[in-house]
C-alpha cells in the first residue's frame, strides 16, 4: 500500500491546494488484510508498519516507564474482537 502525503511549501501565505507537495510513502499495509482480526492487532501491525512502536519503545527506554502498548493492545483486542 502507498501513502499519498500532502505537505505544504516552505511559504504557507495564502496558499492553494495546488501548492502542495505530494510525498509517497511505501509501507507494508495491504488494503483489506485487517479483516476479521482484532482490532489490537491491526493497531499493532499499523504502528509497526510506520514505525510508531520504535518510538514508543525509545519513549520506554528513555524514561523507564512503560508506552502502555501492551495494554492498549490487550484492551482493543477483548473489547473489539471482530
Amino acid at each position: 500500500m502507498v501513502l499519498l502525503i500532502e505537505l505544504p511549501h516552505q511559504d504557507e501565505s495564502s496558499m492553494q491546494k495546488s501548492e502542495y507537495r505530494q510525498i509517497r510513502v511505501k509501507t507494508k499495509l495491504q488494503a483489506g488484510a485487517s479483516f476479521g482480526r482484532p482490532l489490537g492487532d491491526v493497531v499493532a501491525d499499523f504502528t509497526a508498519a510506520t514505525g510508531l512502536d520504535q518510538l514508543a519503545a525509545c519513549y520506554t527506554r528513555s524514561t523507564g516507564k512503560p508506552c502502555g502498548c501492551e495494554a492498549r493492545h490487550a484492551f482493543l483486542n477483548k473489547v473489539f474482537p471482530f
